[in-house]
């Protein structure tokens, strides 16, 4: 009978979660003294701890045990990818690479590359042909756009509520009370402006009214609603000349999608380099 020493494996994967033999004991509630068994291989866990360890170090029971025959699960080939890239834009590079070696019809379409070189400022998505993929299931979702004016790609999937939080009638208000606020002209050159490199992080209502030609009374209700929308946060200072309401912004990725898929839908290109759609009645049905 064959019995695969498992030892050398657990040593090795707490090396890599970077923890010490107590860290695991407490987390398990064993002694230091099993844990330490177990790697020298004086004893060995039992089934349910082997459970408990594939969960601690989010692992198979299989990679604990040696019977993976080579393969291992996608996660685990993901991190690998990434070993040892510290630098951003070393990472950029290499997120390009696994996209074009599982996408390569894809990427070939949209005309996209990467950047040549990892001294590249940013390792942004490069086409001289605007694109625009789109897939459509009845679970999934997926469109993706690169050109001058919208660079992003979305994901939908069916989810487990079955969207019923969309006959809800408060949120219905919550939501509908977010595309009011964005359907303001003003509202939409603040929030461009606050996105800007040459706004401050912190800024008044004075400040941004001077730069976006709103008024005073409109910039403070908007900047207001966005600190409600947590784009902002505020606070007093409290300087010689009084009291002053200082509003602080990192800009908000999500707004930014929210306007960006607004202009892509309104007033972007209407063509497909690559489209496949069935339905996409992803409200109903079995999807859980």
């Amino acid at each position: 009978m064959c019995k695969y020493d498992i030892s050398a494996k657990l040593t090795e994967l707490r090396a890599e979660k970077g923890v010490t033999q107590e860290d695991v004991a407490l987390a398990l509630s064993v002694s230091n003294k099993t844990v330490s068994k177990w790697e020298t291989g004086a004893s060995a866990p039992d089934i349910d701890m082997l459970i408990a360890l594939s969960r601690y170090y989010d692992v198979t029971v299989d990679r604990l045990l040696g019977l993976e025959n080579g393969k291992a699960d996608t996660s685990r080939i993901i991190a690998d990818e990434f070993k040892g890239l510290n630098d951003r834009s070393e990472i950029g590079l290499r997120i390009f690479d696994l996209a074009e070696a599982i996408f390569p019809a894809a990427c070939r379409s949209a005309g996209i590359s990467k950047p040549s070189t990892p001294e590249s400022p940013a390792a942004l998505p490069n086409t001289d042909t605007p694109h625009r993929n789109q897939i459509s299931y009845s679970d999934v979702f997926g469109f993706t756009a690169s050109n001058d004016d919208v660079n992003l790609a979305v994901v939908q999937l069916r989810n487990r509520s079955d969207f019923a939080w969309l006959f809800d009638e408060k949120k219905q208000e919550n939501i509908t009370k977010l595309f009011a606020f964005l359907s303001d002209t003003d509202a939409l050159k603040i929030l461009a402006f606050i996105h800007t490199r040459d706004c401050s992080e912190s800024f008044t209502a004075d400040y941004i009214a001077k730069n976006t030609g709103a008024s005073l009374l409109k910039s403070t209700q908007i900047l207001d609603m966005c600190c409600e929308l947590e784009i902002c946060d505020k606070l007093t200072a409290h300087l010689l000349s009084g009291k002053q309401r200082i509003y602080r912004s990192y800009g908000d990725g999500l707004i930014l999608s929210l306007i960006s898929l607004a202009f892509e839908r309104m007033s972007g290109f209407k063509h497909y380099h690559y489209n496949f759609a069935e339905n996409c009645k992803m409200i109903g049905g079995n999807g859980k």
